[in-house]
């Protein structure tokens, strides 16, 4: 059904009501005590002042109760003030060619004004004591204009607020919608971590079958504990620096049971930035690249250090081998994808603040450097320093 299908329906009606304002901003409690208080000050500024002035005037101070008449104008134009913004919240004028709305309101702000002077004057000759009537007449023409003025910059101000919160509502939903654009950026660049992992396990836990079944069978329990975490976590992206370490430490284990006696990893992390954010999966690719590309091309036994501390408002962490190093490898361990999502991840959530460095590391090897910005999150127990070496012929 039509607008047109209603009896009794306008066009003019429809171009007066049109769309609405943001929302009735005398449903908000405390826009509706703002103009409450406002008039209740002007009521007892008003009332002193003229029960003040009268001891200066020739005819002699009036009373408390005749100077009441001040409060009576507040009280009607406490009235009048919410009517003017339910008025103007409900047909807002949305442009200058809005000739109906304006005319409304133009309309309105004289009936209004003149309903105004004739509450004023009855009210007073009926509760007033002393009060002198001159007429509901001279009482309209004294006072309407002033009223109506009054009336017309109240409607003014009214839509500035309206304006103010529509365009602050425009602001905060585009940035929703940006935000919402940049999660789903970030969920899809984290999804590309775990295939790339399970592929990566797959192929060691094969490699693993033909010459260490028991080998591989704890490496596929521990794979398959790797991804239960992972889906756990599927929709966070910080974890504490803490939890992202346990879950590297279980990566660590699992490649441990590919090197054998070949890994050894050491763990450098402060205490005092164990409870610091960082995104979720951000170690392991790091780690994984230093064994592919650095111990696992070595001869010999490779030790791959990882530390954490912060300076400043800075969390630095650190991932180093002492493998071939960039150009040993002839650059195969440069940006693959785990470390290409990870620095695209870094770029989505922090912007320009934060650095991804991967370079040749002093005495040989390939270091990879990240700064972020420190977050502190929520903490776990306080322990001592980590700097652990991972004995690398220890029982698995």
């Amino acid at each position: 059904m039509t607008a047109e299908d209603h009896p009794g329906h306008s066009r003019f009606a429809d171009w007066l009501m049109g769309d609405r304002a943001t929302g009735p901003l005398l449903r908000d409690r405390g826009n509706l005590a703002l103009v409450t208080a406002f008039w209740i000050v002007v009521g007892v500024v008003s009332w002193v002042v003229e029960f003040a002035i009268s001891y200066v005037d020739p005819e002699g101070p009036i009373s408390l109760a005749r100077a009441a008449t001040r409060w009576v104008y507040a009280v009607l134009w406490w009235i009048a003030s919410l009517a003017g913004i339910w008025l103007a919240d409900t047909f807002t004028v949305r442009s200058w060619r809005n000739y109906p709305r304006m005319l409304f309101h133009a309309v309105t702000g004289a009936v209004i004004s003149v309903a105004w002077a004739i509450a004023a004057y009855y009210i007073n000759v009926a509760i007033i004591p002393g009060w002198i009537p001159q007429g509901v007449g001279r009482m309209i023409n004294t006072t309407s204009l002033m009223t109506w003025w009054f009336y017309t910059a109240l409607i003014l101000l009214t839509h500035a607020v309206i304006y103010a919160r529509e365009y602050r509502n425009r602001e905060v939903q585009a940035l929703k919608a940006a935000n919402l654009a940049t999660e789903s950026e970030l969920q899809a660049l984290k999804a590309q971590l775990q295939p790339h992992f399970l592929f990566n396990a797959l192929n060691s836990i094969s490699a693993l079958m033909h010459r260490d079944v028991r080998a591989a069978n704890e490496m596929l329990a521990m794979v398959a504990e790797m991804l239960e975490r992972g889906l756990r976590r599927v929709r966070t992206q910080e974890v504490t620096l803490a939890e992202e370490v346990r879950t590297a430490e279980l990566f660590v284990q699992i490649e441990r049971l590919r090197f054998r006696d070949r890994l050894s990893v050491v763990w450098d992390v402060d205490a005092d930035v164990e409870g610091a954010l960082v995104p979720h999966m951000l170690l392991q690719p790091i780690i994984d690249n230093s064994l592919r590309h650095g111990i696992q091309a070595k001869a010999g036994q490779g030790r791959v250090e990882i530390s954490a501390r912060r300076e400043g408002e800075q969390l630095d962490v650190q991932v180093r081998d002492d493998g071939r190093g960039l150009s040993g490898s002839g650059g195969e361990a440069g940006f693959g994808i785990g470390l290409s999502v990870t620095r695209e991840r870094l770029s989505k959530l922090y912007g320009r603040n934060h650095s991804f460095i991967l370079r040749d590391a002093p005495g040989g090897g390939a270091e990879v450097r990240i700064r972020i910005p420190y977050i502190g999150g929520a903490r776990n127990r306080p322990r001592e320093s980590t700097h652990v070496e991972t004995d690398p012929g220890g029982d698995r």
